[in-house]
C-alpha cells in the first residue's frame, strides 16, 4: 500500500505540471486559452493587427456619424450622414450635415438628449462610478457588452446604387438645406470639397495632411475604415505589460506607463478581438478616455462596424468631475468589403462641379496666400485662364 501510494503522488508530480501547461498553450474544450507570456501575447496581437490592414484593402461603407460636446456643462450633439469609398490607399469620404433649422424639424439636432442614442448608452455603461475600480466590475461589463452585440450588418447592392444614395435622401425635399463636406485623396493629393446651399468651395493639400482634413469634417480616421487604429496604438511594451484572464473568454491587457496606464480589453472570437480601450490617470475617478469597438464580417473580411471614443478634460481635482467631454460615434448601417470600386471616383471630374468653382492650392503660395485656381469642367486651372 505505502509503495503504490508514492506510485501515485510520483504520477501526480509528473502529470499535473504537464497538464497545465498543455492547459495554458493549447485548447481545452473548444475554448482558445492564450498564453500567459506578454511578449507572445503582444507578438500574437501584432501580427493579427497588420493581417486585418492587409485584408481590408477596399470597402464601400454607409452610416451615421454623431458628435457631443460637453462645454459649461451644456451638451451640443451634431449628426452627420457618412458615405466613405475606399481602395487603399484611395479614399473619398463624404460628411453630410443637416442645417439646424432642418435638424429640428427631423428630430435629430442640438438638444435630443444623446444618452437617448444605443451608442452613447454603451460607453455610458462603462462609466466606473466613484470609488468603483473593482475589477470585477470591469469583468461584468464586458459580459454585458458581449450580449448587446449584434453583427448583423446589411452589404451595399453596389457602388453605383450607394453613390447617390445619401444625395437624393437629402433632396427629396426642397425644405431641406444640407452641408456636404467632401475628402478625396488620390493617391498623391488631397481634394476638400465643401458644398452648401447651391454653392462649392475646394482646398488642396499635400498627401501628408490627411488627418488634418479630415479632422475638418468631423472624421478625423485614416485609414477612414481601419477604425481599429483610431487613437489605439500599435506598439505594445511586452516589459510594461500584464495580463489579465477574463472570465467570458478573453484577456485584459494593461500597459502601465508614469504618466498613464492603459487597458486594451481582448475577446477571443478571432485574432484580433479588441472590444474596449480604456485611459486613466493615477487616483483619477474616471478615465480621460475610454474607446468601444463593435466588429462586423463582409465577404470574410473583418471590419468595425460601430466606434465610440469618449474624452473627458479632467480637472487637477481627482473627486471633481470631468470640466468639459467629447464623445465621437460611428455606425455603419452599410458595408461591402471587396467593393469594386472604379478610379473615376477619385477624381474632381467624378463630382460635376460648376464651372468656375474657386480652390484654394495650399501646397503653393502667392504673396502669402494660397494659390488660386478654379474648376473649368475638366481639370483646374489659374483663374486667369
Amino acid at each position: 500500500m505505502h509503495l503504490e501510494r508514492n506510485t501515485i503522488r510520483a504520477l501526480f508530480a509528473v502529470l499535473v505540471p504537464w497538464w497545465l501547461a498543455w492547459l495554458g498553450t493549447s485548447s481545452h474544450l473548444g475554448v482558445k486559452v492564450w498564453g500567459q507570456e506578454p511578449t507572445e501575447v503582444v507578438e500574437r496581437l501584432q501580427t493579427a493587427r497588420k493581417l486585418l490592414a492587409e485584408e481590408l484593402v477596399s470597402a464601400l461603407a454607409i452610416g451615421r456619424l454623431r458628435q457631443q460636446t460637453l462645454r459649461d456643462s451644456k451638451p451640443v450633439v451634431v449628426e452627420h450622414d457618412v458615405q466613405i469609398f475606399f481602395d487603399a490607399p484611395k479614399f473619398r469620404v463624404h460628411v453630410i450635415d443637416i442645417s439646424p433649422e432642418t435638424a429640428a424639424a427631423a428630430d435629430v439636432g442640438p438638444g435630443r438628449p444623446q444618452a437617448a442614442r444605443p451608442a452613447a448608452e454603451d460607453l455610458n455603461r462603462f462609466e466606473q462610478q466613484p470609488g468603483n475600480d473593482d475589477d470585477e466590475d470591469e469583468v461584468e461589463a464586458e459580459h454585458d457588452l458581449r450580449n448587446h452585440e449584434n453583427g448583423e450588418v446589411r452589404a451595399a447592392a453596389g457602388f453605383v446604387q450607394a453613390a447617390g444614395e445619401l444625395r437624393n435622401t437629402r433632396r427629396s425635399s426642397n425644405s431641406q438645406i444640407f452641408t456636404e463636406r467632401l475628402v478625396i485623396f488620390d493617391g498623391d493629393v488631397v481634394y476638400s470639397v465643401v458644398s452648401s446651399n447651391g454653392r462649392h468651395r475646394g482646398k488642396i493639400f499635400f498627401d501628408f495632411q490627411q488627418q488634418h482634413v479630415l479632422r475638418s469634417t468631423g472624421y478625423p480616421y485614416v485609414p477612414p475604415l481601419q477604425l481599429w487604429q483610431a487613437g489605439i496604438s500599435a506598439q505594445l511594451d511586452p516589459q510594461k505589460v500584464q495580463i489579465q484572464k477574463l472570465n467570458q473568454r478573453g484577456q485584459i491587457l494593461s500597459e502601465v506607463n508614469a504618466a498613464y496606464t492603459t487597458k486594451y480589453y481582448f475577446f477571443d472570437e478571432f485574432d484580433y478581438d479588441l472590444r474596449r480601450v480604456i485611459f486613466t490617470v493615477p487616483k483619477a475617478k474616471l478615465p480621460f478616455r475610454e474607446i468601444s469597438l463593435r466588429w462586423g464580417e463582409s465577404h470574410g473580411v473583418r471590419y468595425v462596424s460601430r466606434y465610440a471614443s469618449k474624452d473627458r478634460y479632467l480637472s487637477d481635482n481627482p473627486n471633481a468631475p470631468p470640466v468639459d467631454s467629447r464623445n465621437i460615434e460611428i455606425e455603419f448601417s452599410r458595408f461591402e468589403a471587396d467593393a469594386n470600386i472604379a478610379d473615376e471616383v477619385f477624381t474632381l471630374r467624378s463630382l460635376n462641379l460648376p464651372v468656375n468653382t474657386p480652390f484654394d492650392d495650399h501646397r503653393s503660395n502667392v504673396g502669402g496666400q494660397p494659390k488660386q485656381l478654379k474648376w473649368n469642367g475638366q481639370t483646374l486651372v489659374d483663374v486667369a485662364e
